[in-house]
């Protein structure tokens, strides 16, 4: 994206379709030679301004860079090789339960549809590339999509995850 313009309907346009593919997301914000007035919080704006303007994208990274200048150009290699492997991590199940444990202590599961609150049988990593993980609930249970969203940032949080989707599938 153009870091010296405000963010475009064209720019808004790209990143719904990258969503709609499973791909890694980098925001590469270029032309930073031409931002003026550069103040110790200035990056901290823009990436605001960015994430405001991608709220589903909160988990992509973003590089700040000038073609012109070549500054921090190589940065965007580094970053893809950095994202290449976490798209391709295999997390060990016995992390997981622990994940799932520590996750449901801190926030109790949600229900979906009803006044029952879900049980989590089983939390498990099924694909990589990008990493798909499968929760197995009761048959008669139902989870919150908010629930889901809440363990997909903790992932993030807790095992590192960045600048690829994930996706949580639920089976009852």
């Amino acid at each position: 994206i153009d870091a010296s313009k405000k963010i475009q309907n064209q720019d808004k346009h790209l990143a719904e379709l990258l969503m709609n593919h499973d791909v890694a997301i980098i925001f590469v914000a270029n032309k930073w030679d031409l931002i003026e007035g550069k103040h110790t919080n200035i990056q901290k704006e823009v990436a605001e301004e960015i994430y405001s303007s991608f709220p589903f994208l909160t988990w992509a990274p973003i590089i700040f860079v000038s073609a012109k200048t070549g500054q921090h150009t190589k940065k965007i290699f580094k970053k893809i090789n950095e994202i290449n492997k976490i798209k391709n991590i295999q997390i060990p199940q016995d992390v997981l339960d622990e994940f799932i444990i520590k996750a449901t202590k801190k926030h109790k599961p949600t229900a979906g549809k009803g006044i029952m609150r879900p049980t989590i049988l089983d939390f498990e990593q099924i694909k990589t590339n990008p990493p798909v993980f499968m929760m197995r609930i009761k048959p008669k249970d139902n989870i919150s999509s908010n629930y889901l969203k809440y363990l997909e940032n903790l992932l993030r949080k807790e095992l590192k995850i960045k600048g690829t989707k994930l996706w949580i599938t639920v089976k009852k």
